[in-house]
């Protein structure tokens, strides 16, 4: 009776330890166990991020932990936190790897991340647009998508977008790319649609301006489009054309990068008539029409004596017709 109690005691920790080890986790048998949402392919991981980091056969060290807004992930018993921000998930895996050698931890550590929840990210989308906005975004964007939820660009647009983008960690400059705006919207160019992962600001700059003051019917700054140039009879028609008393003479007022002024002279009968060829104005060109003071006062003196005359005219008949 006494042989038969131990082989009973022995027969029931077998039947136990093999009910444990059939019962498992899928991770402690074999590969980490896939989470049922995948990374998205290229995507950076960000701060509030959550991520489920596994180690093969090491339950201790897995589980799911959100980014902090330093960047970092804390692994049990490993000292230092790890940094995660700017990686993506494959990159992790190593960082988390090298974490539990350098520490001793384990040996030869087998490492899978993945990301659980992509924390949303706002972008923003303002300048010489139709409608600015900020929204938020999950999932990597293009470019010309986000501009598309603004509107599109409005008629003041210049050539350039610019996105800056903070960095996650304290202290990083910010980063600024131009990217321009004939090659994403006329040539199609796919390099100049990027990807954004949220946490961008986009502004379109307005476009800079050709001056046009002097003998011209609405002096002001008129914009030149981003897609086509602005020339002299260009920028005269928008400033409502000549006035009678112009002497047939403009002058263009262009500084050049070190401040210099150049003056280039311009005949407009010639160039009304097609004589010479038609000039392209650039930005923060002043294109000032000369007045031919005699004309001016010729075309006042006729003006006078029409007025006069008109009036004379209508007195009589008040006279003629008081009689």
């Amino acid at each position: 009776m006494t042989d038969r109690a131990p082989r009973l005691f022995l027969k029931k920790v077998g039947l136990a330890a093999l009910a444990l080890a059939l019962a498992a986790p899928a991770h402690s048998q074999g590969k980490p166990e896939p989470s049922p949402l995948p990374n998205i392919a290229g995507r950076h991981i960000q701060p509030s991020d959550l991520v489920n980091v596994q180690v093969f056969n090491a339950p201790e060290f897995t589980r799911v932990v959100r980014v902090s807004s330093e960047g970092a992930v804390r692994i049990p018993l490993v000292e230092t936190p790890i940094k995660a921000v700017g990686l993506i998930a494959s990159e992790l895996e190593q960082r988390v790897a090298d974490a539990l050698k350098n520490e001793n931890l384990l040996l030869n550590p087998l490492v899978s991340v993945t990301v659980v929840e992509y924390a949303s990210r706002p972008i923003s989308v303002a300048g010489a647009v139709k409608n600015p906005i900020t929204f938020q975004t999950v999932h990597p964007l293009p470019l010309l998508e986000a501009l598309t939820r603004a509107g599109g660009l409005d008629n003041e647009a210049g050539g350039e977008i610019l996105i800056s983008k903070r960095p996650a960690t304290y202290g990083e400059p910010v980063t600024v790319r131009k990217i321009s705006a004939r090659k994403l919207l006329d040539e199609a160019d796919p390099a100049a649609n990027v990807m954004l992962e949220g946490g961008e600001e986009i502004r379109v700059p307005a476009n800079p301006r050709v001056f046009v003051f002097g003998n011209v019917r609405s002096p002001g700054g008129f914009p030149v489009p981003y897609n086509s140039h602005l020339t002299v009879l260009k920028a005269l028609s928008l400033a409502g054309g000549l006035n009678p008393s112009t002497r047939d003479e403009a002058f263009i007022v262009r500084r050049d990068e070190f401040g210099n002024e150049q003056i280039p002279t311009i005949d407009l009968k010639r160039l009304i008539n097609r004589e010479i060829p038609d000039m392209n104005l650039q930005p923060g060109d002043i294109l000032y029409v000369v007045e031919n003071k005699r004309r001016r006062m010729a075309l006042t003196a006729l003006d006078r004596v029409l007025t006069f005359g008109t009036m004379v005219g209508a007195g009589v008949i008040v006279v003629a017709a008081g009689r």
